[in-house]
């Protein structure tokens, strides 16, 4: 059943099922919108994509449209790649999609009966990766996953399913899926993105969302050009206009207030009295490390602060080193120095923002806050504090 905006697009639809002998006529029912003004379109597309194939299941909801199928008689992966590359050339721009073949006896993945194809999928989402399928070489399969380590961390990769097969009747899977495969992940590892990678005997198939609209050619040229010549490449990529307009770059002044917004919601924690940041401490390090990545020609303060708790000339020491375990750690995350230039400056407990006869206070008073230094002091005197912050002091040494 679908919902058409508009009774002519239901006649459409219904007509593309009943020439094909699919599903019953006239179930098709005209509703008041829908996701987006492109859907219809993309439901004809879908079906005429799957005319006439047996096995194949496709659901769209939304602008995802997802395609299931399962191995069985005259229906195997090389018919599934040909499917799904028809069906994501003919999906209208801002559609997403989704596929995943089954061995016919309704296993998944882990079945053995889809050992004799030769394939490979590469699925990102965010920061996890997922790897699958069946190659020849264990070397490849090993290169996939260490490339991978590096491009998410070994916590975020999920490579129970990618395995190396034999084959069939003493043929071993296409070795150049696993070349294809070594191509694709070093195309996706240079480019921010979430999507997924199909890789088959001829054919490689990615789908993609991009945060870069100028990544969508150099990924399609980069691909095109490293692929073996016989190897088919069809891309379907589309740009997130909000992730685009987040990675612009920033100047100092925009690029200090956004790592203090970044702070506020998740401070900077330590273990008492030290200078070791915490688990937590950690990740924020890492989101910060994203936001410097988008920063030009700028010199930025790492700035620590305490509580009134304790002697103040303890507190200015405490703040400084912690400032520095903060700047040290984002180096190490790989900001780049001929971008940014960080310092580190120790404020003690003279800069409050709350109030220290409270713990609650005390609390926020110990933070990390960032603030862009300008090379003229009667230009500016950087990014205001945070709210409620004590006016800056004139800046004095720090150490980069």
């Amino acid at each position: 059943r679908a919902s058409a905006r508009l009774r002519a697009a239901q006649s459409a639809i219904d007509g593309v099922p009943a020439a094909g002998g699919l599903v019953e006529a006239g179930t098709c029912q005209a509703g008041a919108g829908g996701p987006s003004l492109e859907w219809d379109a993309a439901v004809l597309a879908a079906l005429a994509a799957i005319d006439g194939i047996p096995g194949l299941r496709l659901a769209l909801s939304g602008t995802l449209a997802s395609l299931e199928g399962s191995v069985g008689a005259g229906f195997g992966q090389p018919e599934f790649e040909t499917t799904l590359a028809r069906l994501a050339a003919r999906l209208p721009a801002g559609f997403a999609l989704d596929a995943r073949l089954s061995p016919g006896d309704a296993r998944h993945l882990g079945g053995e009966t889809i050992a004799d194809l030769g394939w490979v999928m590469i699925e990102r989402r965010d920061d996890a990766l997922r790897l699958a399928g069946r190659i020849a070489s264990a070397e490849v399969a090993a290169a996939l996953e260490t490339i991978a380590t590096g491009l998410i961390g070994r916590p975020g990769i999920d490579a129970t399913d990618l395995r190396v097969s034999d084959g069939v009747g003493g043929v071993p899977p296409d070795p150049t899926i696993g070349q294809a495969a070594l191509v694709a992940m070093d195309a996706l590892a240079t480019t921010q993105l979430s999507g997924r990678a199909l890789i088959g005997p001829g054919r490689v198939v990615v789908t993609a969302t991009l945060a870069d609209g100028r990544d969508a050619a150099r990924l399609h040229r980069g691909l095109a050009a490293a692929l073996a010549p016989g190897i088919a490449l069809s891309t379907r990529l589309s740009v997130d206009v909000p992730a685009a307009v987040e990675a612009l770059p920033m100047p100092a002044d925009a690029c200090a207030a956004a790592l203090n917004r970044e702070v506020l919601p998740r401070p900077i924690g330590f273990a008492p009295g030290s200078v070791a940041l915490d688990g937590v401490a950690r990740g924020t390090v890492g989101r910060l490390a994203q936001v410097l990545r988008r920063c030009e020609d700028a010199h930025i303060e790492v700035g620590g602060h305490t509580d009134n708790q304790g002697r103040s000339s303890m507190n200015r020491r405490l703040s400084r080193a912690r400032a520095e375990a903060v700047r040290a750690a984002l180096q190490q995350d790989g900001q780049d120095p001929r971008r940014v230039r960080l310092s580190a400056r120790g404020y003690g407990e003279d800069e409050p923002v709350a109030d220290n006869r409270t713990e609650e206070g005390r609390a926020l008073n110990r933070r990390i806050a960032f603030r862009a230094v300008i090379a003229d002091p009667a230009l500016s005197a950087g990014v205001a504090p945070l709210p409620g912050a004590a006016p800056a002091r004139a800046p004095a040494p720090a150490s980069e």
